[in-house]
């Protein structure tokens, strides 16, 4: 049970892996070029800190064995250095002297160090920018995507999970670009260009460099799958607590009202607790992951210096049918093996924070994605309509059938006649359908059976910017846009004049206490019109409606 649950546990990982890698090749169209070069730089960056240690190798061999520096194309440069002081001291076949090589190896160091220091500048520039960008444009087709799904999609959600996708999930891919993605390339190219520096110097010793990595491999790969684990169900309550959050701040005044306070705060406390225990859970695997691979490491590196010394002070190393030389190796070469050392297990030792950043950003992929895949189920199926786009409004329903859920009902066969110009009340029992019969007019939702005609056209025939655009809506709850109390009541006439906008005010008498107020159509309205009374919110909508 336990083989075909890790079985199942890597084809879940392999699979979320190739879909994010899709994800996130399919985003960054644009950009791509960008990150190219950044991977470019990341390879500068990689070859030039993977040279670093040679200049150490070159004074080491110079000082203590009497090495000449063996560096195709660089004969002239140190035949240059010297001359900066006397030929003393050299031993015979020694053809340039110490201070030479010690003056040219501290021009290379410096010039590594510059090459290095200069391409993580731009290839972390580069990649706050890529980020940058590609947070930008999530966000705003996640924002389009959200305006074009139905009210009975949007009625399903919960309102802190949409924010949370839009804000969190976005940020925690952002995360990833421009801090995760170069550090992860830069690994791997690392681990790639050690490997073939240090078995072009010594295979034996290379051997033997190797020995611990596929305990370490075994054991990232354990962690890493208990790691994404517990990631993914912390983002999962982390959307939770952003609903709760959400839904009660939105019912700030009904929970002061019923003095529920209490009894919400704890509910917020409980999906909390929830968020943290699940997060501890993954930071705790986290900080496992570190120090055992520490451990596996100071090993590794003690093998190496014993062994490394043994053979550089003249010994032969013999372990059963392996063997390591006397001189195979120089204490220069040996710095050299010890400095990838450290390089080639920092990639291993940061795996935990890659993992970490890697499966949020997965998962918060996933999470976008199921937007996007989201079918409006209001198709705009008047794109060739060329009729006038001033209706008269003539409503006529014909044998009109729809329910929320299709096997119940709400309008059961309505018929109705309604002339342009016509005011009508529509009245009945709470729950018998008079607001749903409203929202089919816009097509807020699709007839199920039966037409619904305006002007003597079907509505699904019209564009439904040009239907929407000749209907006025006052709803029951009046919500106000953060402005100015002009831009709402414009809010469908940008373009409306002055004159228009009191006009609409005056009819809808809300004008003179708009005028009473200091800075008058020019007052600006708080989050959802807090600064005024519900009546006046709703002249406001009715001004809107005008």
């Amino acid at each position: 049970r336990k083989k075909n649950m890790m079985m199942m546990s890597m084809a879940m990982m392999r699979t979320t892996t190739t879909s994010f890698a899709s994800f996130l090749f399919r985003e960054l169209e644009g950009q791509r070029l960008w990150v190219v070069i950044a991977a470019i730089l990341t390879l500068v960056q990689v070859t030039s800190d993977l040279l670093l240690p040679f200049p150490f190798k070159l004074i080491l061999d110079k000082l203590v064995n009497h090495k000449n520096p063996n560096i195709p194309f660089m004969d002239g440069l140190l035949s240059f250095f010297d001359q900066s002081g006397p030929a003393t001291h050299l031993q015979p076949g020694e053809i340039h002297t110490q201070l030479a090589v010690i003056l040219f190896a501290t021009c290379l160091l410096i010039l590594l160090s510059v090459v290095n220091a200069s391409a993580t500048y731009v290839q972390n520039s580069l990649a706050s920018i890529v980020g940058k960008n590609l947070t930008a444009k999530l966000r705003k087709q996640l924002f389009d995507q959200l305006q074009r799904l139905t009210l009975d999609w949007h009625n399903r959600q919960k309102k802190g999970d949409i924010v949370q996708r839009i804000v969190g999930d976005v940020a925690g891919i952002e995360r990833l670009i421009t801090d995760g993605l170069i550090e992860f390339v830069s690994g791997v190219l690392t681990v790639i260009g050690i490997a073939i520096i240090v078995l072009f110097i010594s295979v034996q010793f290379t051997l033997l460099f190797i020995l611990v990595v596929p305990v370490l491999f075994a054991i990232v790969f354990i962690y890493l799958r208990r790691i994404s684990l517990a990631v993914k169900k912390a983002v999962t309550t982390a959307s939770e607590v952003a609903n709760v959050a959400t839904e009660d701040v939105a019912a700030i005044t009904l929970i002061k009202g019923f003095t529920i306070e209490d009894r919400e705060a704890m509910r917020f406390s409980r999906y909390v607790g929830q968020n943290r225990d699940e997060s501890v859970s993954a930071g705790e695997l986290q900080a496992q992951l570190t120090p055992v691979v520490t451990i596996l490491v100071a090993l590794a590196t003690s093998v190496i210096v014993a062994v490394g010394s043994y053979v550089a002070a003249g010994n032969t190393f013999m372990l059963l049918f392996f063997s390591i030389p006397a001189g195979a190796i120089t204490l220069g070469t040996l710095t050299v093996f010890l400095s990838y050392l450290a390089k080639l297990y920092q990639p291993i030792r940061s795996v935990s924070r890659l993992a970490n950043l890697g499966i949020t950003a997965a998962t918060g992929a996933e999470r976008i994605q199921e937007i996007f895949d989201q079918v409006p189920e209001i198709q705009d199926t008047g794109t060739s309509y060329t009729g006038p786009t001033k209706l008269k409004g003539a409503i006529r329903c014909e044998n009109l059938i729809f329910g929320y859920t299709p096997s119940r009902p709400v309008l059961k066969g309505i018929t109705v006649d309604i002339p342009a110009g016509r005011k009508i009340g529509i009245v009945g029992l709470s729950g018998g359908g008079k607001t749903t019969l409203i929202k089919l007019i816009p097509r807020f939702y699709e007839v199920q059976q039966g037409a619904l005609m305006i002007d003597g056209l079907d509505n699904r025939y019209y564009p439904l910017n040009v239907l929407r655009q000749n209907i006025s809506l006052v709803l029951q709850e009046s919500i106000l846009f953060e402005g100015t109390i002009r831009e709402n009541i414009a809010l469908g006439r940008p373009d409306a004049t002055d004159e228009e906008v009191i006009e609409a005010a005056k009819k809808a008498y809300i004008h003179n206490t708009i005028m009473m107020l200091p800075d008058g159509y020019n007052t600006r309205v708080r989050e959802q019109g807090a600064n005024f009374s519900g009546g006046q919110r709703q002249r406001i909508a009715i001004a809107r409606a005008f």
